[in-house]
């Protein structure tokens, strides 16, 4: 029988430039297997750089990470 865990957590570590929230799933198949998927996402982007032209930029490009997986023990 397979059991199902759930998570979601914030990433507070890197939030002087972006912060971000992320969401996962893991289900263990059997003693020794277990497939996941976790997602994470982009909340908010605070580092901007001015250029010489005036425009301001952001120099951080964060972007959505979809992750999916087997971990198999042997």
């Amino acid at each position: 029988m397979a059991t199902v865990d759930v998570s979601c957590g914030a990433d507070n570590e890197s939030a002087v430039f972006s912060s971000h929230l992320a969401a996962g799933l893991t289900c263990q198949v059997g003693e020794t297997s277990r497939l996941y998927v976790y997602y994470s996402t982009v909340l908010n982007v605070v580092n901007k750089v001015r250029q010489s032209n005036g425009t301001v930029v952001n120099p951080v490009h964060a972007a959505d990470v979809l992750s999916v997986g087997f971990n198999h023990r042997f």
